[in-house]
C-alpha cells in the first residue's frame, strides 16, 4: 500500500512539473509573439498650435512621426528658438535593428547616438494597445479612434483630451489640451495631423 501512495506521489509529482512546464513554455511563447507583434508602418505630418487666452495663436511648430513594421520609429519638428527666433529643427531616429537611437538638436547644431540597451529596444517594439479600452470611438482621416483623457492633477488644472488609434499603436490623431492659471485662463493646445 506505501509503494502505491509513492507511485500516486510520483506520478502526480510529474504530472504538476510536466504541466507546470508546459504551461511557462506557452505562455513564454505568447508573450514572445506579443512583443514581436508587427507594427503598422505609417507617417503622419502634424501642425500643433497653441493659442492664448484670447484665442490668438502664439506658437506653431510642424512634426513629422514615422514608424516601421520592427517598431522602429522618427520624428522631426520645426520649432521656433526661445533666444533668436529662428525655426530649428529637432528629433530622434529609434533604429531597433542596430539598437541605436541618434537625436539632432538643431539651435545647437548637434547630433548624439546612443545605444539601446536590449530593455529599451523591447520596450520600444511593444505595441500600445492603452487605447483600445475607451468607450467613445469616431474616425479622423479615415481611422477608428478611441476617446481618451489624459488625468491631470489638482496642482495645475487642465483638460486633456486625445483621439488614438488602435491600429496606428495608438497614435493621437487629435490632442487638445485647455491649460487654466490665474494669470491665463486659457491656453490651448492643438494638434491634428495628416497620415
Amino acid at each position: 500500500m506505501e509503494i502505491m501512495y509513492r507511485k500516486f506521489f510520483l506520478y502526480a509529482a510529474v504530472f504538476l512539473f510536466i504541466s507546470g512546464l508546459s504551461f511557462a513554455l506557452v505562455r513564454g511563447v505568447h508573450t514572445q509573439n506579443a512583443q514581436n507583434e508587427p507594427h503598422k508602418a505609417f507617417m503622419a505630418f502634424q501642425i500643433e498650435r497653441r493659442y492664448d487666452a484670447t484665442g490668438a495663436e502664439r506658437y506653431h511648430e510642424y512634426r513629422t512621426f514615422a514608424v516601421r513594421s520592427d517598431g522602429s520609429s522618427a520624428w522631426f519638428a520645426n520649432r521656433p528658438g526661445t533666444v533668436d527666433g529662428q525655426i530649428h529643427g529637432f528629433g530622434a531616429i529609434y533604429d531597433l535593428a542596430n539598437q541605436r537611437v541618434t537625436t539632432v538638436d538643431g539651435f545647437t547644431e548637434s547630433t548624439i547616438t546612443e545605444s539601446l540597451a536590449p530593455g529599451q529596444v523591447a520596450f520600444q517594439r511593444k505595441m500600445d494597445h492603452s487605447c483600445q479600452s475607451g468607450t467613445e470611438r469616431s474616425t479622423i482621416l479615415g481611422q477608428q479612434v478611441v476617446k481618451v483623457t489624459v488625468p491631470v492633477g489638482p496642482t495645475r488644472p487642465a483638460e486633456i483630451t486625445d483621439w488614438a488609434a488602435p491600429e496606428l499603436d495608438c497614435f493621437s490623431l487629435s490632442h487638445t489640451a485647455v491649460l487654466y492659471s490665474e494669470a491665463n485662463p486659457a491656453r490651448r493646445l492643438l494638434s491634428r495631423p495628416s497620415i
